[in-house]
């Protein structure tokens, strides 16, 4: 029972450093190629919920000013 744990211990950082690589990696590739929406918020760094939060109340204000309807689902 004993090899049975530490293998599956071993795999677990394993993988999780598998993860890792495999994400620097997808993300390094879609922003050289810019293939990301720009205010795109989720698991990029340097943007957050707060950023995407702003952008969209910065939208809603602007058409609103401007007369225009606003919604949202």
């Amino acid at each position: 029972m004993r090899k049975l744990i530490i293998a599956v211990s071993i795999l677990n950082v394993i993988s999780k450093i598998l993860e890792r690589v495999i994400y620097f990696q997808l993300d390094d590739y879609l922003s050289s190629r810019d293939l990301l929406f720009k205010h795109q918020s989720g698991f990029r760094s340097k943007f957050s919920t707060d950023t995407c939060l702003l952008h969209l109340t910065d939208f809603v204000r602007f058409n609103m000013d401007n007369g225009n309807y606003v919604g949202m689902v």
